[in-house]
């Protein structure tokens, strides 16, 4: 991966994070600044194979149904938006596993955090996401 490559995502993913923390869109608007960063999220830490990056936006299927409700920017995942998913997808394809991983680890930093278990929300701080993005960049932009 090129070193243009990997400022393209560190700025996706900088542009869609200030524009959800400073400029909150509407919730059904988010995922047009979201799913980007997802994406960027992804080929920084797996490469661009097409099942894993499917893999990353495929958590997010499980907000079709809530659209239709009133939702908000900040409202709690859906149960399906946890480990038990890759898990169940993982003996069948590792690489759309991998890639559903990736996007939970974006999801980890940003509000309301990830039903890991399918229970309460758990979060870290952006701090550590961001750390990782920036390690994987590097790692990506090296000459081999």
């Amino acid at each position: 991966m090129g070193a243009r490559s990997t400022i393209a995502c560190l700025a996706t993913i900088a542009v869609a994070d200030w524009v959800i923390l400073r400029h909150p869109p509407r919730w059904h608007a988010i995922a047009l600044f979201d799913h980007p960063a997802h994406v960027a999220t992804a080929v920084l830490l797996g490469g661009t194979d097409p099942l894993y990056l499917a893999g990353s936006l495929l958590p997010d299927v499980d907000h079709i149904p809530m659209a239709f409700r009133s939702p908000q920017a900040g409202d709690p995942r859906p149960r399906t938006h946890s480990l038990y998913g890759p898990l169940a997808v993982a003996p069948f394809s590792p690489r759309l596993a991998a890639g559903m991983l990736a996007h939970f680890t974006r999801d980890l930093a940003l509000d309301p955090g990830v039903p890991l278990f399918g229970g309460r929300p758990f979060r870290l701080p952006y701090a550590a996401y961001a750390v990782l993005v920036l390690a994987a960049a590097y790692s990506r932009s090296r000459p081999l």
